[in-house]
């Protein structure tokens, strides 16, 4: 295995913290998804810190940190794997092709922070919609269907801009206090 490259210190993580995504072949969930955070010590690198996506997705501060050093494309295949979103959903939502993608996963590079921050929040606001169905099929369901209070709109297909995404946001807050358009 590789050792892990260096990265520029960011405020709120260790000296020297790199993310690195854990294994995430029985993955299924947001909350089997954990990020590392490594620290370079006398004896090469350890492992200082090891959370759950989910509680970097409550912590502004981390979720700052996390976009501008960059997803890595192995926590970026885990999301994929997750989330009901089809490979042209990914090229809209991140402004990329495939092709593009894929040399991230080749290179072992990270995401710049503008793919970073549109990714987590994709991640964020599915987060939400799992908190307010209690459910992945219910919530992938209701992503999928056309929506009378979107304008009959389908919301996977509002994910893929910022002002989509509010819409989106302001819908499962609705639905979470009972108010159904």
């Amino acid at each position: 295995m590789s050792t892990p490259r260096k990265v520029p210190t960011a405020k709120g993580l260790p000296k020297g913290a790199q993310v690195i995504p854990v294994p995430y072949s029985t993955m299924d969930h947001f909350d089997q998804l954990f990020i590392s955070f490594m620290n370079e010590g006398e004896t090469g690198y350890q492992k200082v810190e090891k959370q759950p996506l989910m509680d970097i997705l409550n912590d502004n501060l981390k979720m700052v940190d996390l976009i501008r050093k960059g997803i890595s494309y192995a926590v970026f295949a885990a999301i994929q794997k997750v989330l009901p979103l089809t490979v042209t959903d990914w090229e809209e939502i991140l402004n990329l092709n495939m092709r593009s993608v894929m040399r991230y996963k080749t290179h072992g590079k990270s995401f710049k922070p503008i793919q970073s921050e549109k990714i987590l929040q994709i991640v964020h606001i599915y987060a939400l919609g799992l908190e307010v169905f209690g459910d992945k099929n219910k919530l992938n369901n209701w992503l999928i269907a056309s929506s009378f209070a979107l304008g009959s709109r389908k919301p996977v297909d509002l994910l893929k801009d910022s002002y989509g995404q509010q819409l989106l946001i302001n819908e499962l807050t609705r639905i979470s206090y009972g108010i159904f358009v």
